[in-house]
């Protein structure tokens, strides 16, 4: 047990843990560059290896801070800056498990007092008719890998466990076979609503408008129609077709029986349909669906156990929206699920009295935006207006409010909001105490600082004329390299800086603009202000 210590404690294991966590963040890096912050933070900083990383360069730390004895008064500056780390610690600690973050969207003469949390959570209720329970959990998913969740619900005296089967996101309905299967088609349909996918199995409709398609279902105006050699349709009204192959175009009669096949574009009036797939039979799973820019929610597939039956059961959300929550039934009990970011009520609103977006001349890029917000806190009777921009936040009872992003339309506004008030106390007391335990070693006899001092003064006093002849060429040397410096300089015209305001440079978004353009943009970011010692 000893030599385990000693090795946990040993400097070269130090040294290997650091090297880890250089290749951990660096790793984290590269992935938030090419998968998005969520996947960092799944793979790396919320991995359950990159916490005992932490925890072990810790403990490394407090040991060797007991072997050396820095606790002793003369080594007091060493043990305040080494101290200081544990505060760190602590308060990078609490930032991760007990404060949040999220974003607040408002719209112009509009107000909000909610908050969406920057991360996905899956809620799952129970109910048994007698007793209740529930619980909210933070989720990881990531695409491509292999994600994990559980979690378990008392009610009464049974037990229910759910396990993650699959997380698949943007998801999408198809076709498989599935010879115990049933008949089943699918469509997508362009209208008034837009481009929409549908299923239809025999016996279901669709609605599309004002257009009601059935399959196998003759109450409808569009029917869809199954038999022995293909599908056939009957419509109430002439359909346009035009065959996707050869571009040719006809019309059908309304009231007869037509072929309804697929690549080809059936028009009803304002709405086309095209026939993607059809299966005697089959069934439906869930897929990744394309990049299309369609916006389609993830889909959840979850085993459900509860007493003597196990279930699979399927959910959906996006972690960039609040969801619905889906009900089920199991063996008599209610199931509620949800996934998704959760909806945080705050102490007091915010109300948007005006978004104010700022471009470049000549260009649609944004210069500087933003919001002139009103604080309004009925507890204390507080009603405060404030302006929010880049570098200029708003503070209020540890929520700190950032500008982000906005509304296409110019019309809303998107902070960021960070909750943190206790992790950040902690973490600035380390920081203080780093400066301090830095500034002490100046003054302490026996840090290594001051031994240094010591050991560099007798080498000096070893060598009394090499240092008079060093400060003799300084002090005449320097002064008159500087007059000549002083002779030489001349300042520039009035001409010569508007040529010199005037040249096209390009900036870090290659935009091309004058370079008196970009010193403002960049005076006006570090000094917010228009103008620094009177330039």
């Amino acid at each position: 047990m000893k030599k385990i210590f000693e090795f946990l404690f040993s400097m070269p294991w130090m040294a290997f843990l650091i090297l880890v966590m250089i290749f951990s963040t660096a790793m984290a890096t590269f992935i938030e560059n090419d998968f998005g912050p969520a996947a960092a933070r799944a793979v790396v900083y919320n991995a359950w290896w990159f916490e005992v990383l932490l925890a072990l360069i810790v403990f490394n730390l407090l040991g060797n801070m007991i072997k050396g004895k820095v606790y002793k008064k003369k080594k007091l500056s060493i043990f305040i800056f080494h101290f200081a780390f544990f505060f760190i610690f602590f308060g990078a600690a609490i930032t991760r498990y007990i404060s949040y973050e999220g974003t607040m969207h408002i719209r112009e003469n509009n107000s909000s007092d909610r908050i969406i949390s920057s991360g996905s959570y899956l809620y799952a209720a129970m109910d048994d008719n007698s007793e209740q329970a529930s619980f909210y959990k933070k989720t990881n998913f990531i695409s491509g890998k292999k994600n994990k969740f559980s979690g378990k619900l008392k009610v009464g005296n049974e037990n229910l466990k759910l396990k993650l089967l699959q997380y698949i996101p943007n998801a999408e309905k198809s076709l498989v076979p599935d010879p115990f299967g049933e008949s089943i088609l699918s469509l997508v349909s362009l209208g008034p609503t837009g481009r929409q996918s549908h299923l239809l199995k025999a016996e279901e409709t669709a609605q599309i408008s004002k257009l009601q398609i059935g399959f196998n279902k003759n109450t409808t105006n569009f029917n869809i129609i199954s038999k022995e050699e293909g599908l056939y349709f009957i419509c109430k009204n002439d359909v346009s077709i035009m065959d996707m192959a050869s571009n040719t175009q006809d019309t059908l009669k309304a009231g007869e029986l037509h072929p309804f096949q697929t690549r080809r574009l059936y028009t009803i009036e304002s709405i086309q349909l095209v026939l993607t797939d059809y299966l005697r039979k089959g069934k439906v799973e869930w897929k990744i669906g394309p990049n299309d820019g369609l916006v389609r929610s993830d889909a959840i597939v979850l085993e459900a156990s509860y007493k003597s039956k196990t279930e699979t059961i399927t959910c959906f959300g996006r972690s960039d929206r609040i969801g619905r929550q889906y009900n089920y039934n199991l063996d008599g009990a209610r199931l509620t699920l949800g996934y998704g970011p959760r909806s945080i009520q705050l102490p007091f609103t915010l109300f948007l009295k005006d978004f104010q977006l700022e471009k470049y001349p000549g260009s649609n890029s944004p210069a500087s935006y933003a919001s002139e917000v009103t604080l309004i806190d009925s507890n204390s009777g507080l009603e405060k207006d404030n302006r929010i921009f880049m570098n200029n936040i708003l503070d209020y009872k540890g929520y700190r409010f950032f500008q982000s992003s906005y509304d296409t339309d110019e019309k809303g506004t998107i902070l960021s909001v960070n909750h943190d008030v206790l992790g950040t106390a902690v973490t600035y007391i380390g920081y203080f105490l780093m400066t301090l335990g830095m500034l002490l070693s100046l003054f302490n006899k026996n840090s290594r600082f001051r031994s240094l001092a010591r050991s560099e003064s007798e080498k000096k006093n070893k060598n009394p004329a090499v240092a008079l002849i060093l400060l003799i060429a300084f002090t005449t040397i320097f002064p008159t390299f500087l007059n000549a410096q002083q002779e030489t300089g001349n300042e520039i015209s009035t001409s010569q800086a508007a040529e010199l305001a005037s040249i096209l440079v390009q900036d870090q978004g290659g935009r091309i603009k004058p370079l008196q353009s970009m010193t403002s943009d960049i005076v006006r970011k570090v000094a917010k202000n228009e103008s620094v010692m009177g330039l």
